[in-house]
């Protein structure tokens, strides 16, 4: 069972990187009309942080996976589960302080729980 929910959760990373990949051409952000509209230091930021999340993202994801196949010990599935996991229900929470509760937001939320639900479930 935890392998499957590592693999899961690497999925999971994995998906959301390609949505953050995304977001230079996402229509709803408008990134290529936005961001010329802000100054220099916040059009860098917000992209530098979009870049570091991807990275994010993509270490989430290779660690899930190397561990779902080595068969990682209790201490580092812990430490994992709890950074990669904690990661996620923050974000989740986030969406509300920050953001419109809409159905793409709501959505975005459940994928998030469920992200850090494969990483609490795997340290179970």
């Amino acid at each position: 069972m935890r392998t499957a929910l590592l693999i899961a959760g690497g999925v999971l990373n994995c998906a959301l990187m390609a949505f953050h990949v995304s977001f230079w051409r996402f229509r709803r952000l408008n990134w290529r009309v936005e961001l010329p509209r802000s100054n220099a230091v916040n059009r860098g930021a917000i992209q530098v942080m979009n870049l570091m999340l991807i990275y994010a993202f993509v270490c989430f994801a290779a660690v899930s996976f190397v561990m779902a196949a080595a068969g990682a010990s209790r201490a580092m599935l812990n430490a994992v589960g709890l950074i990669v996991g904690g990661f996620y229900m923050v974000r989740a929470a986030l969406q509300f302080v920050f953001f419109e509760t809409t159905a793409f937001s709501l959505v975005f939320v459940g994928v998030c729980v469920v992200t850090a639900a494969c990483y609490f479930g795997a340290m179970a």
